[in-house]
């Protein structure tokens, strides 16, 4: 037990660690608060706007709501909850499930656009609502 924890530990370490190469934004919790669909993703400065669906009907999406929960609605009808907050940087997200803990700097946001670097695939998430 004690090794698996050092290594959780470790791994998110690095992962914090690779963050702080990364600009971020300011933001409040109210601004992510909603349904983001998801837009594609930037990865080496290569655009994809390739979408990923839910469902027929549903894009694939994160919602962040006002008590902290936290809902992905994945590819292939897949659903991870888990909670949320941003660090006190204001600049990184940090989404927890029942069997780990994500890191994410928010790299842009606005009225209608939100995008989130993810370290462990080195890609810009790209969402609307």
């Amino acid at each position: 037990m004690k090794k698996l924890v050092e290594e959780k530990t470790e791994t998110i370490e690095k992962v914090e660690n690779s963050l702080d190469k990364i600009d971020g934004v300011e933001v409040t919790e109210d601004q992510l608060i909603g349904k983001w669909y998801y837009a594609g993703q930037v990865k080496d400065g290569v655009e994809n706007n390739f979408v990923f669906v839910h469902s027929e009907n549903e894009k694939s999406s994160y919602t962040f709501l006002e008590n902290g929960k936290f809902e992905n609605k994945a590819p292939l009808e897949m659903t991870f909850e888990g909670k949320w907050k941003i660090k006190e940087d204001k600049k990184t997200l940090v989404i927890e499930s029942k069997n780990k803990t994500e890191f994410f700097k928010i790299t842009k946001i606005g009225e209608y656009e939100l995008e989130i670097y993810n370290p462990k695939t080195e890609t810009i998430l790209k969402f609307t609502n």
